[in-house]
């Protein structure tokens, strides 16, 4: 398995890498989204501002998340994810892409309720 320098992550684009994508892609998914997530509350976190992109690309990304979630039928991370969209004070400029995905958090979020009933 092809590795980094401090052999702790398989390098991206790997023989191994797409055949674990290929076999688990909901897997690679949540890997690729919590990073996008982590990396911008990073940069904001070490003094950096914060600019409408990454409001809006965090935003998306626990969008997507809530529906990786859902696939892999855990409702109650689904719903977290989704909750976090719907209340979010912060989101960025792009009013039309706020709507779309406020409608798309909170169909997310009735399913995720609805399998935890």
């Amino acid at each position: 398995m092809p590795v980094n320098e401090d052999a702790s992550i398989v390098l991206l684009g790997s023989e191994y890498d797409i055949s674990f994508v290929k076999r688990y892609p909901l897997t690679r998914a949540l890997f690729c989204l919590n990073t996008c997530i982590w990396l911008t509350n990073v940069s904001s976190a070490g003094g950096h501002d914060v600019n409408e992109e990454d409001k809006n690309c965090v935003e998306s990304g626990r969008l997507l998340l809530a529906y990786v979630w859902l696939e892999l039928n855990n409702p109650a991370s689904a719903l977290k994810e989704a909750d976090a969209v719907i209340n979010a004070s912060d989101h960025g400029q792009f009013k039309y892409d706020r709507e779309r995905r406020l409608a798309l958090a909170q169909a997310y979020a009735n399913e995720a309720a609805e399998k935890l009933r």
